[in-house]
């Protein structure tokens, strides 16, 4: 039977590409190893220049950056169709990054380390592609970053670097989306806080 002059006509679906994220995850998990190489180089840079924000080391965020990756190849049993890979990955992260910082304080806290890490010189050194937004800020604010509270940085970074939605940092950092929203935005606010408070005067330069 032919449909009425009113009646909708279902639009047709749309085939998945085959280099999409849904579609790679499921061949990785179906043991893909070629699916989760493509997945692994296409999310690694992000996952670990997310990792070097936050911690200021390099070989610390390259530590955790593979770490994380390896969890996650070893739990693609675990990953869901319909969840979003990236914040999926960035979850893992965030964790091997709290474990850490907590493994830090214990160490510090029991004698064990002289001093508190100081931030790899190396950070300074970094110049992608600039890009509009946040990303642009953080490029010229980095190394006022490590000033910020560490969970407003996290979020901060995530929507930054990680390009996540204010939900997928929700579910990252295990709060609302009202608090994700709340803490991108006192970030930022302290960011530009510290560069109000620099002032030129007589050609100094006060901080």
């Amino acid at each position: 039977m032919s449909a009425g002059p009113n009646m909708p006509v279902a639009e047709p679906s749309l085939p998945e590409p085959l280099d999409s994220d849904a579609a790679l995850t499921r061949l990785a998990r179906a043991g893909d190893r070629a699916a989760w190489g493509a997945l692994a180089a296409r999310h690694y840079e992000p996952i670990f220049r997310w990792l070097w924000r936050v911690s200021g080391r390099h070989e610390v965020a390259e530590d955790l950056a593979q770490d994380a990756f390896l969890r996650a190849a070893t739990r693609m049993e675990l990953f869901h169709d319909g969840t979003h890979f990236r914040a999926w990955l960035f979850r893992i992260a965030h964790n091997l990054w709290a474990n850490h910082c907590r493994s830090s304080a214990r160490r510090r806290a029991g004698g064990l380390e002289e001093a508190a890490e100081v931030p790899d010189a190396g950070l300074a050194a970094i110049d992608p592609v600039q890009q509009l937004g946040d990303r642009e800020e953080i490029d010229v604010l980095k190394e006022r970053l490590q000033a910020v509270p560490r969970e407003w940085r996290e979020a901060l970074l995530l929507r930054a670097e990680g390009e996540l939605s204010f939900r997928d940092i929700a579910e990252v950092q295990g709060i609302t989306e009202e608090t994700a929203r709340w803490r991108v935005f006192k970030a930022r606010k302290e960011l530009a806080a510290m560069a109000s408070a620099e002032v030129t005067r007589d050609g100094e330069k006060i901080t």
